[in-house]
């Protein structure tokens, strides 16, 4: 049995001495690609981040790059509808217009080339109606540790076909910014991304209620929430969907090793338009 025991660490004393050869692998890099990302739109303006993949084993030293792709300098960015265009303009990487006249139930185009390689990516995208709101509310319960703020709303919907809706929210701090005093700590609420279907609509109504513990303790009179709702297309629903799931951009960056959904033919990104309906709220009356 000794025996047994000597011979089997001469075998692990050999093996654990033994270096091995290193593997040669090679790994073919994702090709950058055009990503395409809406800022905002209104009735009139819209802003787009025009930035490009990277791959995952690159390597990134800007941390601008790292969170949202490397600027393209040679970008010429366009929107077309009803068979006219609309250039652009801006600095890499966002570009904006500002006459563009967007209207619910059109289609509108938009092309990005890189005029110094000649790739091309576009996407399009039907801009939905405004959502008509019975009622949106928002109420707030303040407690030592965190503040509960609790967005109740009523859309009318007669269920008569599927849809999508988004809610987002903005913490307005112009007032205090320009009075110096120091900002707010529920930047948190910049992070909320709520999506939902009509599946729950009756007689008209879809309500929706849901409650966020915020430390945005230390608010001024002045201080806001604006929330906004739109209806979103299925596909764009499902891309959000994806998004909230994934918790990350990165991936949509560098191609690995989830894709996102997209839209975009030629590129990455998803190309959207909303109609919403803001309402704001003073953090001081709620």
């Amino acid at each position: 049995m000794k025996q047994a025991y000597y011979i089997l660490f001469i075998l692990m004393a050999g093996l654990s001495s033994c270096d091995p050869k290193p593997i040669d692998l090679e790994i073919q890099m994702e090709k950058p690609r055009i990503i395409i990302s809406p800022l905002f739109n209104s009735e009139n303006e819209i802003g787009i981040l025009v930035t490009r993949s990277f791959s995952s084993l690159a390597s990134v030293q800007n941390p601008f790059d790292l969170v949202y792709g490397s600027r393209i300098n040679s970008a010429r960015v366009s929107i077309e509808n009803d068979g006219r265009a609309y250039n652009l303009a801006g600095v890499s990487p966002v570009y904006l217009s500002g006459d563009i006249g967007f209207r619910p139930y059109s289609e509108y185009r938009v092309i990005v080339i890189d005029t110094l390689t000649g790739e091309k990516a576009e996407a399009s995208t039907v801009m939905l109606p405004q959502v008509k709101p019975h009622a949106i509310d928002l109420q707030r319960s303040d407690k030592a540790a965190d503040t509960a703020v609790t967005l109740t709303l009523d859309i009318q919907d007669d269920a008569s076909v599927k849809r999508y809706y988004l809610v987002t929210f903005n913490l307005n701090e112009e007032v205090r910014g320009k009075s110096g005093q120091k900002p707010l700590s529920g930047k948190s609420l910049y992070d909320v991304i709520e999506i939902f279907d009509n599946s729950a609509a009756a007689n008209g109504h879809l309500t929706y209620e849901k409650t966020y513990r915020q430390n945005i303790v230390g608010f001024g009179g002045n201080d806001s929430v604006i929330v906004e709702v739109s209806e979103v297309s299925g596909e764009y629903y499902n891309y959000l969907s994806i998004y909230k799931k994934s918790g990350s951009v990165i991936n949509q960056l560098t191609g690995e090793p989830i894709n996102m959904p997209s839209n975009v033919r030629g590129g990455a990104g998803f190309f959207f338009l909303t109609y919403p309906v803001y309402k704001e709220f003073i953090l001081g009356e709620h």
